[in-house]
């Protein structure tokens, strides 16, 4: 075997472990419940609440008046009516 195809099969074999070593890992576990469940229902369910604070007022009586925006970390704010699917509806 020549001196340059040695040089090219660890060249090739180098490549190819430095893309195995950097393939993405799972998201999560077989520890996780997320694990379990359908990818779609993961994909959608966003922990936590953003709460935005639009106005506040203090009124001469003391009463204390505040609008706020409730939403998820994405900026979707909640349904204003029961969903039985956790899936938005496509149109």
């Amino acid at each position: 075997m020549s001196k340059r195809f040695k040089l090219a099969c660890v060249a090739v074999l180098v490549t190819g472990s430095v893309a195995l070593v950097s393939a993405p890992k799972p998201a999560f576990n077989k520890h996780q419940k997320a694990f379990y469940a359908d990818p779609g229902l993961v994909a959608f369910v966003r922990p936590g609440l953003a709460i935005k604070i639009e106005s506040a007022n203090v009124a001469s009586d003391g009463t204390i008046t505040a609008k706020f925006k409730l939403t998820d970390p994405l900026g979707v704010g909640p349904r204003s009516r029961r969903c039985r699917h956790p899936r938005p509806r496509q149109q």
